[in-house]
């Protein structure tokens, strides 16, 4: 984003999964979003309410935020709605309790802060 190269968080951690069923959960969980983001309309059209809902909600910028999330078992995509329907994935969160510990939030605010400050800068460009 600032023109260096950054590690891509997602891949980053499906590459640190040791645990077949949560790799095989995320794989599935994209696959769906892919197909469900062709369609062009808000993913929480096509999920329930438990798999798709808002996870955390934070004040950046003059505006309130809020970062969303698909659910698949234990695995959990948080997500946040960009400018121009861009969706932007903070990567793969595992699990085992609903709650979002303190550092969970932290990081998904720093990620989407950074994402939202650079695109507010016009510093992203998509890459076909």
């Amino acid at each position: 984003m600032d023109g260096g190269e950054e590690e891509c968080c997602l891949i980053k951690d499906l590459q640190a999964m040791a645990d077949r069923r949560d790799l095989r959960a995320v794989l599935q969980a994209l696959a769906k979003l892919v197909q469900v983001a062709a369609l062009g309309e808000p993913l929480e059209v096509h999920y329930d309410k438990k798999q798709c809902h808002p996870l955390h909600r934070f004040h950046h910028a003059g505006k309130d935020r809020v970062v969303w999330r698909i659910r698949k078992n234990s695995i959990r995509l948080p997500f946040y709605y960009g400018e121009g329907r861009l969706i932007f994935l903070t990567g793969v969160l595992v699990k085992r309790k609903d709650k979002l510990t303190s550092a969970e939030r932290a990081s998904l605010e720093k990620q989407v802060k950074k994402y939202i400050d650079e695109e507010q800068a016009n510093n992203l460009r998509l890459v076909p």
